[in-house]
């Protein structure tokens, strides 16, 4: 155990100090901006790295491997010259900082790798949905394949099936991209890669946000323990890699944009920059999506901004220049979110229809937006004091937002009111699934704008009201460990279903006993039968299906189930009997069987 724990830190490690290096250039036209402009460079490696891929794979047709090792290269080169070119005057030392980061990363690697850590070896958790194995699949057939030899639609490939609905309307294949890079670099599938992948987004973007809103030590604390304890952690272990790119990558670009917006030097290698990763976040999240979302707070710190210095734009023609220059640089990222979308990735179509409808009340809808209670519905406080608690966050968002009116403070009300207006509007109009689809958002949200009028009301004039506010932002932390706990629990605790815990060493065990003889697979339920699909799949196994076990994994094709062709050897789940056979080998998942 400890033997895989080291192992997987080395590998977080080295893809959080690659990630950096790839992405170091791109944070330097904001280093006078930022505190700590180190921490925000994972992330601007991860959103570089999606875009180069996405056009060298996706435009000129290379390779994955030879897409990732140009892109890293060429971030790493770039970012070495810059530094030689400018070298750094003064570097501070920060001993306890970087103390706390490394424990903080030794625990964010046990939360999300347990189940491999339990193992001792590589292991893959497949709770609380399937879109874990979507990814996962996406990212071996990218790199199997070439973009310009697109997976088949056909009854007789069930394998390529869900790569081929990918690639006729996804829009997030940036998302894909990355998977497929750190899979083939640990030389692992998409589905044991996936946790180690999912590790270095999480801790990259809590990172990179709490490095962009920063603006003293005890400000990136909060950041980090705040964004660490929100439902950015449950949607990681639940299959949402898209999500958890896009959330913080949001953020990010926000931060990025109101450091920008008020540089009145602003340059072009920044607003470049800011151009790079719009389409970056456009080719791991659908681009209107991205869009709409960049809009609600930017748009609305451009109307505060205008609204607390109406006095000022009247008389001053030179603030009316600025604030046009703000406005066009909103629009023009705005516009590129939506034009890009999809278009550095292989989809051609990107129309969405017959989006299930997510059955979710309104009231427990709520507390999930504001982080009480968890995604399933559960709440880890005793009867009717998840109320309370909800009470009491909505009245220090209202609180905190009276005092940012109060001090003019337009990047503070932006990030404190714009998501909770949103979520008002869609209540309004009764849009539930666009609401459930925003948890990750609100609370993350309101902890950012907690901390910017907590940075801007440091100066000793204000003591009082800093010590006010930062006991808020503690509040506001603090509320929400039980719900983490609670998720914590789930995916590293007792809650843990044994089952649908994956060893590696056993799925190449049950692999090598079947060898190139077929196998009939019995399983009707999703979560075990989509890994036999693929895990063997894509080793070409010989796999037939049951009419129940081939519903389960292209369900959503009108294919009838084919005719099962002869086989002595069969694969049935864990708790089922096959009466006159032998068992060859058992996981905990699968028996497989000679009849």
């Amino acid at each position: 155990m400890c033997y895989t724990f080291f192992n997987e830190f080395l590998w977080v490690f080295f893809f959080l100090c690659l990630f950096g290096l790839v992405g170091g250039a791109f944070i330097f036209p904001f280093r006078r901006q930022l505190l700590y402009p180190i921490f925000a460079t994972p992330l601007s490696g991860l959103l570089v790295t999606a875009v180069g891929i996405a056009t060298l794979y996706g435009f000129l047709g290379l390779s994955l491997g030879l897409s990732g090792v140009i892109t890293l290269t060429s971030g790493a080169v770039l970012t070495i010259i810059v530094l030689l070119i400018n070298k750094p005057s003064h570097i501070e030392k920060h001993t306890l900082l970087w103390v706390f980061i490394f424990l903080w990363v030794f625990l964010m690697i046990f939360l999300v790798n347990a189940t491999s850590i339990h193992f001792g070896g590589r292991g893959f958790l497949f709770m609380d949905g399937s879109d874990q194995l979507g990814y996962a699949q996406l990212a071996d057939w990218i790199n199997a394949h070439l973009a310009s030899h697109p997976p088949t639609l056909s009854q007789e490939k069930p394998y390529e099936s869900w790569p081929n609905a990918m690639f006729s309307f996804d829009a997030r294949f940036g998302s894909f991209y990355l998977l497929a890079l750190i899979s083939w670099i640990e030389h692992q599938s998409g589905m044991f890669s996936y946790d180690s992948a999912t590790t270095v987004v999480l801790i990259s973007g809590i990172l990179g946000v709490a490095a962009v809103f920063s603006r003293d030590k005890k400000t990136f604390f909060l950041l980090v323990i705040g964004l660490m304890i929100s439902q950015w952690y449950p949607l990681s272990r639940s299959g949402y890699l898209g999500k958890i790119l896009c959330y913080p990558t949001l953020f990010f670009l926000l931060g990025l944009f109101f450091a920008t917006c008020q540089d009145k030097q602003r340059g072009f290698f920044s607003l470049s920059t800011l151009v790079i990763f719009m389409i970056a976040a456009a080719t791991v999240y659908p681009g209107r999506g991205i869009a709409l979302l960049f809009f609600i707070p930017a748009g609305l710190y451009c109307f505060s901004e205008c609204l607390f210095n109406r006095k000022i734009l009247a008389t001053n023609k030179k603030s009316i220049e600025e604030m046009a220059s703000v406005l066009l640089i909103l629009a023009m990222l705005i516009l590129l979110a939506i034009g890009v979308s999809g278009s550095l990735s292989r989809p051609a179509n990107l129309a969405v229809n017959n989006i299930p409808q997510q059955s979710v009340h309104w009231p427990i809808l709520w507390q999930q937006l504001f982080e009480i209670r968890t995604i399933p519905g559960r709440t880890p406080f005793p009867p009717h004091m998840d109320a309370w608690v909800f009470g009491l966050s909505l009245l220090l968002i209202l609180i905190a937002s009276l005092i940012a009116i109060k001090k003019r403070n337009a990047l503070s009300v932006s990030l404190l009111l714009g998501f909770p207006l949103f979520c008002v509007l869609l209540w309004f109009l009764g849009q539930n699934w666009i609401a459930f689809q925003l948890i990750g958002i609100p609370y993350p949200s309101v902890l950012i704008g907690m901390s910017v009028l907590y940075g801007v009301s440091l100066p000793r004039k204000h003591r009082k009201l800093t010590v006010i506010l930062l006991a808020m932002i503690v509040v506001t932390v603090l509320i929400r460990i039980p719900k983490y706990l609670s998720s914590v629990e789930r995916y590293t605790g007792a809650e843990v279903i044994p089952t649908l815990e994956y060893s590696q060493s056993e799925i190449n065990t049950l692999a090598q006993h079947i060898g190139n003889q077929p196998v009939i697979v019995t399983m009707n339920d999703v979560m075990y039968a989509l890994p036999i699909l693929v895990e063997f799949g894509r080793r070409d196994m010989k796999l037939e299906w049951t009419p129940a076990a081939w519903k389960a994994i292209v369900g959503y094709q009108p294919w009838p189930a084919p005719k099962i062709k002869p086989a002595s050897l069969y694969l049935i789940d864990w708790k089922d009997t096959k009466s006159g056979c032998a068992l060859i080998y058992r996981t905990r998942q699968y028996q497989l069987v000679r009849c």
